[in-house]
């Protein structure tokens, strides 16, 4: 997934570094959003990329678009919960 956003909130944050990522908090949520990609390390545009790996492949196969970017948002959130 591929999210662009209207200004780079996490540039203070993750210090110059090209991705970051948490450990989810249980064994259900392993693989899904756990790093995510700055795919504009030149800072002109705000994007990330993030991808579902491993046995969250399955659980988000039958979502429909917008309940993938929910979950997404919602870890995002969670990261940067000061935003």
């Amino acid at each position: 997934i591929a999210l662009q956003f209207p200004y780079r909130f996490w540039d203070s944050k993750v210090q110059g570094a090209d991705f970051f990522g948490h450990v989810p908090p249980s064994a259900s949520k392993r693989g899904l959003f756990a790093v995510f990609y700055d795919m504009d390390p030149q800072k002109q545009h705000s994007v990330l990329m993030s991808v579902i790996a491993g046995e969250a492949v399955a659980a988000v196969r039958s979502l429909e678009d917008k309940q993938v970017l929910q979950q997404c948002m919602a870890t995002l959130r969670e990261l940067f919960k000061e935003q």
